[in-house]
């Protein structure tokens, strides 16, 4: 029955979320597309072993810094998550 098809759950995909430096050195720039409405997500940041060593638990912007300083060297995910998106993306610290 293709009445019933949506593309409501495709639409987030063609969203273009950035996430650099990678690798990184002290500060991580997270820019989560227009479309999507900040209030109600999140980013957290897991270390190897899934831990989490950071916590931004309510986003006021589409542009996030988040503070590396003070994180060993190595790599981390980063989760951004909320509104019923969920993106997680590897990176690198120096």
């Amino acid at each position: 029955d293709f009445n019933n098809l949506s593309t409501e759950e495709f639409e987030l995909a063609d969203l273009s979320f950035a996430i650099w430096p990678n690798p990184v050195v002290d500060q991580l720039n997270v820019t989560i597309p227009e479309e999507l409405n900040v209030q109600g997500m999140s980013i957290q940041l897991f270390d190897m072993t899934g831990r989490l060593v950071k916590n931004l638990p309510t986003l006021s912007s589409n542009q996030v810094e988040v503070d590396m300083k003070g994180l060993s060297s190595g790599t981390y995910f980063v989760k951004i998550k909320g509104n019923g998106f969920d993106k997680t993306e590897r990176i690198v610290k120096k």
